[in-house]
């Protein structure tokens, strides 16, 4: 047999606080999947950037995994590298100042 019963007072201010728990909980978990969205749609749109960099660079869209960007010189020089093995290597100082004299003329 179930029962119910009204809760009043110190009861109800408890229950009002639990229920304000858990729609707290519910808006974050829904903020935590709109995050989770925009970073898998910002990665996609990465990838595909990437994918046509790759293939502006002159590299056969196989070695595509085996590449990675080093744009640690495009904000303040604007120049960025690929670096192959996907680790970023520091490029040789000879590409850089190259890189900034042909941007140059």
């Amino acid at each position: 047999m179930n029962k119910t019963i009204q809760l009043k007072g110190n009861a109800l201010e408890i229950a009002k606080r639990i229920h304000a728990v858990h729609r707290k909980a519910e808006e974050r978990r829904e903020e935590i999947e709109a995050d989770y969205r925009a970073k898998v749609e910002t990665t996609e749109e990465a990838n595909g950037l990437f994918a046509e960099m790759i293939v502006a660079a002159g590299i056969p869209e196989e070695e595509l995994r085996e590449w990675g960007l080093d744009p640690r010189y495009l904000d303040e020089h604007g120049i960025a590298f690929l670096t192959y093995d996907g680790e970023p290597a520091a490029p040789n100082i000879g590409d850089i100042l190259q890189s900034m004299v042909s941007q140059k003329h």
